[in-house]
Order: C-alpha cells, then structure tokens, then sequence
C-alpha cells in the first residue's frame, strides 16, 4: 500500500534533492516527457555559452537604456532652461 505521505511536497523536494545529488535522474524525466518537454542535459560548456549570451545581451539592453535617458533628461534640462 502506497503511504499518501510519500507524495506531499517536502517529502518530494527532499527526496528530488537527494536523487539530484547521487545522479539520479529517471523521475525527473519520466515528469517531462509526460509534459510533454523532451529532456536534453546541457555541457557545462554549453551553459556557460547560454549565460554569456544572456549576459551580453543585457549589456546591449542596458546600453540602449542608459542612452534613451540621457536623451530624456536632455530634453527636461532644454525645457527647464526656457
């Protein structure tokens, strides 16, 4: 008989950690592919790859935002002065 314990959250986060830890990763992709992903672990090269795209690409958003509000307070400082 199956313990209704044994699928409360805690109990599930605890024990996922664990199967994390040890490499164990059957439950995790039984739980995808039954979502519908398709499970595809990712190099470490790759994952440094994705952050230092997401990380280059915040800088060029960043950028953009830094001139579009210098061009704002331009325009606040030219109304001010007449």
């Amino acid at each position: 008989m199956i313990q209704p314990q044994l699928f409360e959250t805690p109990f599930l986060k605890i024990s996922g950690q664990k199967r994390k830890e040890i490499g164990f990763h059957a439950g995790i992709q039984w739980f995808c592919l039954d979502a519908g992903y398709e499970v595809k672990p990712i190099t470490r090269a790759e994952e440094v790859d994705r952050l230092t795209a997401v990380i280059e690409q915040s800088s060029k958003t960043l950028a953009a935002a830094i001139q579009t509000l210098e061009r704002v307070q331009t325009r606040v400082d030219l109304r001010q002065v007449k």
